[in-house]
């Protein structure tokens, strides 16, 4: 059955994917919060990487994949817009002001004065706030004595290339194209049919063809390059998480080519297994390919009892945001706790957290996103626009 089927519906296993993604990730911290550093996990002297990295791998296809269909189901990039917004900003806010306002008080070695005072306090909140730059991991005087020390939440970093990921994908649609009026058209046979192929990558390349692709491809890797001059970031880190969010995207446009089969899936994890032991450019492309493959076949051919996780809710985004303070909180109350005593405690606080949060917080703020919409809208055409310049937007 094509991938284009299964993708119509809603009925889905990516909340558990998710799930499972994120307390991989929490695992690992607990490798590295414990000893210091992630050396001691154990997949990383074997594979050169740890679960954890699997995991954020898994995230980012599963996000190219999901976001592509989303803005390619918008009626406007306002839609879009919003809709990014109140999946983040809430509980990334949540986790922010937790950090900063309590447990950064509380563990700090400053006097209260001190740390308030200390523009690096306002300094992780503001850069925070703006994820795009890049996030500041320190508060003055919190978790200095811990084995990992003074980092506060070390798994935010992937949000700003999740961000910058979005903002690309903004820029393919408007420069491309890629509007519900233009990306189409219609065949001889009256079936819908892509005007514009992207073939997304190569290592560190887009395969392009028009120039407009090629500018929608420069403008946010050149305004990457100076943020990263200006804010440190890890630049090694761009391509291959761009590598593995656009092949999620590429799935997405090409799943009327794609079939998903126990036999071709069975393939798929025997190469994605063999591919994991060779760290090579080549591998590395075949890895990023049968990763993408396994990942939706288990997202959509499963059935049964297995989707009953989807009534209780999307908790993956809080345990990911929430879980490492919570995590070097306990590794600064309890002396010497052990790697599966920080899982086990910590698994079962960040759960309860993220449940209350999606409920209560995160659930609530997504139901809000086309009222917001529709608002810039009628802002937009009244205050700074003509009549017709929302059109598309």
């Amino acid at each position: 059955m094509k991938l284009s089927a299964y993708a119509q519906g809603r009925d889905n296993n990516f909340n558990l994917i998710r799930m499972v993604a994120a307390f991989s990730v929490l695992l690992t911290h607990c490798f590295a919060l414990v000893g210091g550093s992630r050396e001691s996990e154990p997949l990383l002297s074997m594979l050169g990487m740890t679960i954890g990295d699997i995991a954020v791998d898994m995230f980012f296809v599963t996000s190219g994949f999901l976001i592509t269909a989303s803005l390619l189901s918008r009626k406007s990039m306002i839609d879009f817009i919003w809709a990014r917004m109140l999946r983040i900003y809430p509980a990334l806010i949540v986790a922010l002001v937790l950090s900063a306002f309590i447990l950064g008080p509380y563990f700090t070695t400053l006097p209260l004065s001190g740390y308030f005072l200390d523009p690096d306090t306002w300094f992780y909140l503001m850069r925070g706030l703006l994820p795009f730059i890049g996030f500041s991991f320190l508060l003055p005087g919190v978790f200095e004595g811990n084995p990992y020390a003074g980092v506060v939440n070390g798994s935010l970093w992937t949000i700003t290339f999740e961000v910058l990921m979005y903002a690309q994908l903004a820029i393919f649609w408007i420069m491309v194209g890629w509007g519900r009026h233009s990306f189409r058209k219609t065949d001889a046979t009256g079936r819908k049919k892509n005007v514009w192929v992207p073939l997304m990558h190569l290592p560190g390349l887009r395969v392009v063809w028009m120039k407009r692709v090629v500018l929608a491809y420069l403008l946010p890797v050149g305004v990457y390059v100076l943020a990263a001059r200006w804010f440190e970031f890890e630049m090694v880190r761009f391509f291959p998480l761009s590598f593995m969010f656009f092949t999620g995207a590429a799935f997405y446009l090409f799943r009327e080519c794609i079939h998903l089969s126990s036999a071709l899936f069975g393939v798929a994890l025997a190469i994605l297994i063999f591919s994991l032991f060779h760290d090579s450019v080549p591998f590395s492309l075949v890895y990023s390919i049968v990763l993408a493959y396994c990942i939706f076949y288990v997202a959509y051919v499963p059935a049964g009892s297995i989707r009953q996780y989807n009534r209780l809710g999307d908790y993956s985004y809080g345990v990911y945001v929430y879980a490492f303070p919570l995590q070097q909180a306990l590794v600064a109350l309890i002396p010497n706790i052990s790697i599966w005593q920080l899982m086990l405690l910590s698994s079962v606080m960040v759960v309860l957290l993220a449940v209350l949060s999606w409920h209560f917080l995160e659930k609530k703020a997504l139901a809000l996103k086309m009222a917001f919409a529709d608002r810039t809208r009628v802002f937009l055409q009244d205050n700074l626009l003509p009549a017709s310049g929302t059109k598309g937007w």
